[in-house]
């Protein structure tokens, strides 16, 4: 398979622009700080979206809640429960408000000062 570009294709990395997005799940990866790292692509086009983190202490368990109950995690017995691995998480579909990331506005975020934390059901998807 042979690989073809322009000047053009070099001359400006592509740069994906805040806006609201389907997104899938396409990778979950637990940090050595026990957060759980999400990488987002997109689930129309496939290219990555960004990648957010779920904090699993108790002054961020009403924000990682959310953001569960947003991908459309299953409650079973009236409890949502996240298994050891979070390898269910991987494929499940939300629609995310993406932002410049505060740090290196270079890459995209979750738009953390909205609703749900960037984060809406996507209703077309049977959860």
């Amino acid at each position: 398979m042979g690989f073809t570009f322009t000047d053009e294709d070099v001359a400006e990395e592509p740069k994906a622009s805040a806006g609201v997005y389907s997104a899938e799940v396409s990778k979950v990866e637990w940090m050595k700080n026990g957060s759980l790292m999400l990488k987002f692509k997109s689930a129309e086009t496939g290219d990555p979206l960004c990648n957010d983190f779920l904090h699993f202490t108790p002054k961020a368990k009403f924000i990682t809640a959310t953001k569960l109950k947003m991908l459309g995690l299953e409650k079973i017995d009236g409890k949502y429960e996240l298994s050891d691995e979070a390898s269910e998480l991987t494929g499940m579909r939300t629609i995310v408000t993406l932002v410049p990331d505060d740090k290196n506005p270079k890459y995209l975020q979750p738009d953390f000062k909205s609703a749900n934390f960037g984060y809406q059901e996507d209703k077309d998807l049977p959860f």
